[in-house]
């Protein structure tokens, strides 16, 4: 049986280095988790063009919530940087004629959407 040197022993190292390694590994591996369904998700909002709305949108995972406010015209496109998140969005539209639709695409596909033509309609979008 051949023997190999050994490069790397976690014996050598001083017990707070080692202590920092072992963080360091753990803390990739916890980022890894957190993001391994790699999912991006888009809120795209589209309608009567310059339909002005108003509201916000809400990313959520076991660890973070964040919370976004939005003013916009139609249409809008908003690129969500939360992989592995759960998204809500609630808007109002700010007059009252048009139409107003948000969808919310989960890796280019709409996983969730609603619309209204109501004057100054609410509308209401969580994924699944």
């Amino acid at each position: 049986m051949t023997s190999w040197p050994v490069i790397f022993s976690s014996n050598s190292l001083p017990p707070r280095l080692r202590t920092m390694v072992v963080a360091v590994v753990f803390l990739l591996g916890l980022a890894t988790a957190c993001t391994q369904d790699g999912a991006t998700h888009t809120i795209r909002i589209s309608g009567t063009e310059g339909t002005a709305v108003s509201g916000h949108y809400i990313v959520s995972t076991d660890e973070v919530r964040i919370t976004e406010r939005l003013e916009a015209k139609v249409p809008q496109t908003i690129a969500v940087p939360t992989p592995g998140a759960t998204v809500s969005c609630f808007l109002q539209k700010q007059s009252a004629s048009g139409v107003v639709r948000v969808e919310i695409l989960r890796d280019d596909v709409i996983v969730a959407f609603g619309e209204t033509r109501d004057p100054h309609g609410i509308i209401t979008v969580v994924t699944p």
